[in-house]
């Protein structure tokens, strides 16, 4: 995580499996709580396997769609594409962004899908909420400074 998010604040975070599927499952939603002036960050999964495009070009697709939706901060974390898992281990990297960001509202991505990667964020981005509010549990975030 970059040190830029450690003095922004987030209220609304969009996590999603794939750098387009924020725009595509809730881009609206992020594009009208920027316009009511809240400040919206996304969060994606993994790395690019899809066939349509290069993960380059899906990463500046994904910067111009942020500008455009208000969103106030972006970041892609290294899950494998098509082999997401929910472990403790990524339960803890997502957990350690929520402890950064501290968002009021997270939408995730419903836990019934077509895609496997889409179905297990769901889950995956709903445990590592709960797990961000125990106390006790580390995720690294004050080794790496960016704990709040």
């Amino acid at each position: 995580m970059s040190n830029e998010a450690v003095n922004f604040r987030a209220d609304v975070l969009a996590i999603a499996a794939h750098r387009d599927d924020v725009e595509q499952t809730c881009g609206g939603t992020l594009l009208r709580m920027a316009a009511r002036a809240y400040v919206p960050p996304s969060l994606t999964l993994p790395g690019e396997a899809g066939t349509r495009g290069s993960a380059a070009e899906r990463a500046a697709e994904a910067a111009d769609a942020a500008k455009l939706l208000g969103v106030g901060w972006r970041q892609a974390l290294s899950l494998p594409d098509g082999a997401i898992e929910n472990t403790l281990e990524n339960r803890i990297e997502i957990a350690r962004v929520l402890r950064v960001l501290r968002p009021r509202v997270v939408i995730l991505p419903y836990w019934q899908a077509r895609h496997p990667d889409h179905a297990i964020t769901g889950t995956l981005g709903y445990d590592a909420c709960f797990l961000s509010g125990l106390a006790k549990v580390d995720t690294g975030a004050a080794r790496t400074g960016l704990s709040r």
